[in-house]
């Protein structure tokens, strides 16, 4: 096999494993946009993915440099391995300072109530982002996967959030605690429907 040939493959096998981690973190949600069990558990999923990223990423530059440092390649052969590296660099960054934010400030998992097939992801507020609650209905779709019906994208109600009662696709009731009092909220969950 000639060096052309050898650096085409490694090119390639260090281009997917490179890019596959930016594409996964730029255009979709949380593991691919799968939506397989629940919520909760394709985020824990998106969490152990970050690692597993940065992993690809590494070998994925380490591939091209032993490749590059151990063979003569044309200044040609250096040009085309630039691009890549910048964005295997850009996404070492925002991946190593995301797995640092998990290991000393946890996961957001506790952001996530589900009970039976609602789900209620609340963005508590901060800084930067706006503060909301997104209720969802859970429809299943067969052998585990499922798609979000919204109910409502509700702003911040306050803190405690709970789900009090539900009554498949008829009514829904949350509580909150605002100012200092336990409070109640209802939804009317008729028009609603998981058949397409």
């Amino acid at each position: 096999m000639s060096k052309l040939q050898q650096f085409k493959w490694v090119f390639l096998l260090s281009s997917i494993l490179i890019v596959l981690p930016a594409i996964e973190s730029s255009w979709f949600d949380n593991a691919f946009g799968l939506k397989w069990g629940s919520e909760k558990l394709m985020y824990y999923f998106s969490v152990f993915l970050v690692p597993l990223k940065l992993a690809m990423v590494i070998a994925g530059c380490w591939l091209l440099i032993y490749f590059v440092k151990h063979n003569e390649v044309s200044n040609k052969v250096k040009l085309a391995v630039l691009p890549l590296m910048f964005v295997a660099s850009v996404q070492v960054i925002m991946l190593s300072i995301t797995s640092v934010y998990y290991v000393f400030n946890g996961t957001k998992a506790d952001n996530y109530i589900e009970q039976a097939n609602i789900s209620i992801q609340s963005q508590a507020p901060g800084k930067l982002l706006t503060a909301f609650h997104d209720i969802n209905i859970m429809c299943d779709r067969g052998l585990g996967f499922y798609e979000l019906l919204s109910v409502v994208k509700e702003p911040w109600l306050g803190t405690a959030l709970a789900i009090e009662s539900y009554e498949p696709l008829e009514q829904l009731t949350i509580s909150f605690t605002a100012d200092n009092q336990r409070q109640f909220k209802q939804y009317d969950l008729q028009g609603l429907s998981c058949e397409h």
